[in-house]
């Protein structure tokens, strides 16, 4: 603190030892190279105005820019630390680069990083210790000829996180990553310290692969349902969704349902929910499973507004025809409007052979405890994020 007694911070905050620790840290306590390190993060703070970044009209960033980035606070790790999702799947990386520009998608960057560090501040209620954050990567239908084409922008942003947010890493993991990936991390590691890559973890697409290494860290509680969990997402409305395939099960034979459905014809479950989530006092999950007896299906699901007609269904679950003869597929969708959500069944392709589908579909309303709705993000951060969520 004596070598830095000349600073005039109004933000206070930077100057608390746990803080500092981490630059002590990040230059394995080498107090001349920790000392350079924090001048040279205040000068940048500074230079981009990251001080007021959470301010509504920061840097006149549009509205839209903001929400461009698929990212959440979804809950805390097993040790109390933040837990934040990137769905990397739903950000058209190259498009909105060009869009907004490098200058605006980096203080969109920096927006979400100062949103979290605020979290991480919050939820540090020990004062000689500062938490450390989790994030889940999931890179799902992610283009990566767009990422190629932005890697001047990465390089800049990882730059930025190495020189500015020390220590501030407890654990990364990327989900869905293909066979390409490992090229754009050896374009994107020598940005990297050492200690950050060892704290990289990656996982192909085997589910239960992944959510057996990110329930030795999170609670299931706190994972969204897209990897098995039973929590749920503000802002990432695909991580509420679940579908796999599984070997039919005895319990499966006995709860389901048949149904014939002729050739060139649907069939539909209709489903009201008459209060939505956002009230915050119940969550209502549409859970399915279903088989053919031979020959595939078409399934999509569609919400339906109470006052709508059939021409404002909107698709939620696209449509897809699925082979199921040998397999059950289940899945399960956070119903987050009031309406009528409708599971289609489609065989209008065939025009000969008709489907006999067997199945078994459900309702139900867990409680807000169930849910890592609950107190398990903090109010502050969660009005940040979800401020441009709608």
């Amino acid at each position: 603190m004596q070598r830095l007694r000349d600073l005039e911070l109004e933000n206070q905050d930077l100057m608390e030892d746990r803080r500092l620790i981490n630059w002590l840290r990040a230059r394995d306590l080498k107090l001349d190279a920790a000392e350079t390190m924090f001048r040279k993060h205040l000068d940048w703070r500074q230079e981009n105005k990251i001080d007021t970044i959470l301010e509504p009209g920061f840097n006149n960033i549009p509205e839209e820019a903001l929400k461009m980035l698929p990212a959440d606070i979804v809950g805390v790790d097993k040790y109390g630390n933040p837990v934040t999702v990137l769905f990397a799947g739903g950000f058209e990386i190259k498009k909105n680069i060009q869009k907004y520009g490098k200058k605006t998608a980096l203080d969109v960057f920096h927006f979400y990083l100062e949103a979290a560090l605020e979290d991480l501040r919050v939820k540090s209620t020990d004062p000689y210790v500062f938490r450390k954050a989790d994030y889940i990567l999931d890179i799902e239908d992610l283009r990566f000829k767009d990422c190629f084409a932005s890697e001047d922008t990465f390089a800049t942003f990882l730059k930025e996180v190495e020189a500015n947010y020390p220590e501030a890493l407890n654990k990364a993991y990327v989900l869905n990553a293909p066979s390409v990936l490992p090229v754009l991390w050896n374009i994107l590691k020598p940005f990297l310290s050492q200690k950050t890559i060892g704290n990289v973890h990656f996982f192909n697409s085997n589910l239960a692969q992944f959510q057996s290494a990110l329930l030795e860290q999170i609670d299931i509680s706190q994972l969204p349902r897209k990897w098995g969990g039973t929590g749920y997402s503000q802002r990432i409305h695909q991580l509420n969704r679940f579908i796999s395939t599984s070997e039919i099960s005895a319990e499966f034979e006995e709860n389901c349902r048949e149904r014939a459905i002729a050739a060139g014809d649907t069939f539909e479950l209709t489903f009201e929910v008459e209060a939505p989530n956002a009230l915050l006092s119940i969550i209502t999950y549409d859970i399915w499973s279903f088989k053919t007896k031979s020959y595939d299906i078409g399934f999509a699901v569609l919400h339906r507004p109470f006052s709508g007609s059939d021409l404002e269904e909107k698709e939620i679950i696209e449509y897809k025809r699925v082979n199921v003869q040998k397999l059950v597929h289940s899945g399960s969708l956070l119903c987050e409007m009031s309406g009528h959500y409708i599971l289609r069944f489609d065989n209008t392709y065939s025009r000969l052979r008709a489907k006999d589908i067997i199945y078994h579909v459900e309702m139900t309303e867990p409680t807000i405890n169930g849910s890592c709705i609950a107190d398990a993000r903090n109010k502050t951060v969660s009005r940040l994020f979800a401020l441009f969520s709608t």
